[in-house]
Parts: structure tokens; C-alpha cells; sequence
């Protein structure tokens, strides 16, 4: 199925959880939130949240400065 990552569309397996793609695209998995639909999803829920057809994930990294 094809996804859209950061704004970049990708093809994934059907049936891909949250954490599973942090795994396949090689993201950070602490200091990261990610966003599906625009609706933040705890990480409490990754494991068991499947990554929707056509959903748009966005990674949000932490960072601090001023």
C-alpha cells in the first residue's frame, strides 16, 4: 500500500504498525512523535496501531534552541 512519509510517498506491506516503520525507514526511536492524519499517536499504542492506506505520517523530532 502507498503511504506518504514526511511528504514523500513510500510502499509499505499492508498490515505495517507504527513501530514497524520506524524499524524500516531507520527513524530515531527515542526524541521522535509521530503523527498519522494529523492526529499525534502515543507510543504507548505503536505496536498495535496498523499504518492506515493512504495515511500521511510525519515524524516530529524534539529539538530545543532560541
Amino acid at each position: 500500500m502507498t503511504i506518504t512519509l514526511n511528504g514523500s510517498c513510500h510502499e509499505i506491506a499492508d498490515g505495517t504498525t507504527l513501530d514497524q516503520l520506524v524499524v524500516i525507514f531507520s527513524l530515531p526511536e527515542r526524541g521522535v512523535a509521530l503523527a498519522m492524519n494529523s492526529e499525534v499517536v502515543p507510543r504507548s499504542v505503536w505496536a498495535s496501531m496498523r499504518v492506515l492506506p493512504d495515511a500521511r505520517v510525519e515524524v516530529v523530532t524534539a529539538f530545543q534552541g532560541g
